[in-house]
């Protein structure tokens, strides 16, 4: 999840963490007659001395490459205007281009200028009183500080971003900060609270009706249901995604969307949908320039091929995303070479000062001596107090990879009896159902072969309800017997398969109570009789817990095999349960957990009361399919 999460942080709030790329910079584009109106107005203060209107036309320059996704220039253009609001004592300006200076650092990576201008702006903004400034400072620090994975230092900055934002009484502010928070969450894995947030701002956003807060509102959420596997959510999000992106004729919004898509298709295991995506992302990404955006569909699109067992194209993806990785670098390399010549400039400015304080430095130079002695001894000290941290750290991985080995062993040893277990009970089972199909079912339809042969014309007993009454008794009793040993062993999986097996079992329980519906997706091949007797067991369970216990109307079953990956969900509308209190009192939850994963495969329940329950199996099946000729 980790490489989406990651893309999407640049993606949720344009206006606070990044700029995008609005149309492509050409010969014939009208950007250029625009920019020449921002430098003849930057030259006309210059020469007027009109300091306030040169610091507002050099913050709108800025703004221009920065929408234009020029980066170096922008930052140069903004450092410019800092300067001068600072040394013209503007701080309203100052504070407002320290955001943008910060965001623009934030964006390159650049740790250490990122935080000055932030907590500058900060600084400011409370001197000034204002909350807007106070809100958006706090909200890049909180992004900040959420990259780096302090998550503590994040949500007290995000938290105070939106008290912030409330006391200014700014919607789109407030928006802004609460779905930061929320982005936060996701990057903790906890997109349960991200989930909640977004849909908290949800209905806002649609009363402002901005189409793009609402399309990244949408994305987020498509990204936090991927997180929790749940497709039909994640699908649903992006659905309403396309929808805002058809509305709001942003074409680098929808080629982020596009993009972003393929990368949640591929995480919920949809790769034609996946595929399809990033595909229609790449023409757009190439005619506005976005460099990144290629790179990544690339990289994707490799992993895809790779996946499906195409290995030639996901070769040729490869080596394109390469060439779009080469050219961000060189993009890095050239905005280095940017601030190492601003860094140089300053160190000429210091050298003045530097050479004054060379004279102080040599008269310290006899005490620094006399402090290199205790510094060696504390040195020597400290790497023997390493050495010895070093061994202790060693000693207990030795410790614990042991402990994990142990615990391994454990695990297989106790995987190996639930097999063991199973296999006893199916034969049981077996041997049961044999006996009372070939003796008790035998004996009842003798029975009722001898009272069918008795002399009707001679004596009328079919007039006699007792004797009637007897005859029908042997109908159920027979049929009862029939049915129970069928479902000790079902002669249908083993002659038809896993998916006929389910499909006439979902058809047998359903009654007037409870309508059970079963969907196969694609071609389910057959597999090892074992594993099609274990699988149809845990079905089969899941199926009379609902019985039993949901008060359901309707349940569905839907089994889907893509590749080498079976998957079967099963879901009711019935009255739920506490999943937590659950797994840890219920032992048939526990149980059907061992008997899933003595199969190699993964079980996840979901569920709350009110709600109904749903329940995820996932098998990997490329070893477990049966060849045929």
């Amino acid at each position: 999840m980790k490489h989406y999460l990651f893309l999407l942080i640049f993606y949720f709030l344009p206006s606070l963490l990044c700029n995008v790329c609005y149309s492509q910079i050409g010969k014939n584009d009208p950007g250029n007659a625009e920019e020449g109106i921002y430098k003849n107005n930057i030259s006309r203060y210059r020469a007027e001395q009109n300091n306030e209107a040169l610091v507002n036309a050099l913050f709108q320059y800025g703004m221009y490459y920065q929408h234009r996704s020029d980066l170096v220039n922008a930052r140069l253009v903004f450092s410019e205007a800092y300067q001068l609001s600072q040394v013209h004592s503007l701080p309203g300006w100052q504070s407002n281009i320290s955001i943008k200076l910060g965001l623009l650092f934030f964006k390159q990576g650049n740790g250490d200028s990122c935080l000055f201008y932030f907590f500058k702006a900060l600084s400011i903004g409370e001197q000034l009183k204002n909350d807007s400034l106070i809100s958006m400072a706090c909200q890049g620090l909180g992004s900040y500080y959420k990259v780096k994975r302090k998550f503590d230092q994040s949500y007290h900055y995000l938290d105070k971003g939106i008290e912030r934002a409330k006391r200014a009484h700014n919607e789109l502010l407030l928006i802004k900060a609460i779905g930061n928070k929320a982005m936060a969450y996701s990057w903790e894995q906890r997109p349960d609270e991200a989930i909640a947030l977004h849909q908290s701002i949800l209905p806002a956003a649609e009363k402002i009706n901005d189409r793009t807060i609402r399309g990244y509102i949408h994305m987020n959420l498509a990204a936090c249901y991927a997180m929790k596997q749940n497709r039909v959510n994640t699908i649903r999000n992006i659905k309403l995604l396309e929808r805002d992106v058809t509305l709001s004729n942003d074409q680098s919004f929808a080629t982020e969307s596009l993009m972003v898509s393929g990368f949640l298709y591929r995480e919920i295991h949809l790769p034609v949908l996946a595929e399809q995506s990033l595909k229609a992302a790449l023409p757009l990404a190439k005619r506005l320039h976005l460099i990144s955006v290629l790179q990544r569909c690339y990289d994707t699109l490799s992993l895809l091929k790779n996946e499906a067992g195409d290995y030639k194209s996901a070769l040729q993806y490869m080596r394109l995303a390469q060439v779009y990785r080469d050219s961000i670098s060189s993009e890095k390399i050239q905005l280095a070479a940017q601030e190492l010549e601003v860094k140089f400039n300053t160190a000429q400015k210091e050298k003045e000062i530097s050479i004054q304080e060379l004279q102080i430095t040599r008269k310290n130079l006899e005490l620094q001596k006399a402090r290199q002695y205790t510094l060696y001894s504390i040195g020597a000290t400290l790497a023997a107090l390493l050495v010895a941290a070093l061994v202790f750290v060693n000693f207990r991985y030795k410790r614990q990879v042991h402990k994990r080995k142990l615990d391994t062993i454990q695990k297989e040893k106790e995987l190996q009896l639930i097999q063991a277990l199973m296999h006893g009970e199916e034969k049981e089972r077996s041997r049961i159902a044999k006996d009372l199909h070939d003796g008790v079912a035998g004996l009842l339809a003798a029975v009722k072969m001898h009272f069918s042969s008795v002399d009707v014309k001679a004596i009328n007993i079919y007039q006699d309800d007792s004797f009637r009454r007897g005859m029908e008794l042997l109908d159920i009793a027979s049929g009862e017997i029939r049915k129970t040993s069928h479902n000790l062993m079902p002669e249908v999986l083993i002659m038809h398969g896993l998916d006929e097996a389910l499909d006439r079992y979902c058809r047998s329980i359903s009654n007037n109570s409870i309508t059970i519906q079963y969907d196969s997706l694609g071609k389910i091949d057959r597999f090892i009789e074992s594993f099609e007797l274990t699988v149809y067991r845990i079905v089969q369970e899941l199926l009379n817990n609902i019985l039993k216990h949901s008060q359901a109307k309707k349940a569905i079953v839907q089994v889907c095999q893509q590749a080498d990956l079976l998957t079967i969900t099963l879901e009711d509308n019935g009255v739920g349960f506490n999943v937590n209190s659950l797994e840890k009192d219920g032992m048939g939850l526990k149980s059907l957990r061992s008997r899933v994963e003595s199969i190699n495969g993964k079980m996840e329940i979901e569920s709350a009361p009110g709600k109904g329950v749903s329940a995820y199996l996932e098998f990997e099946i490329a070893e477990l399919k049966i060849r045929t000729i």
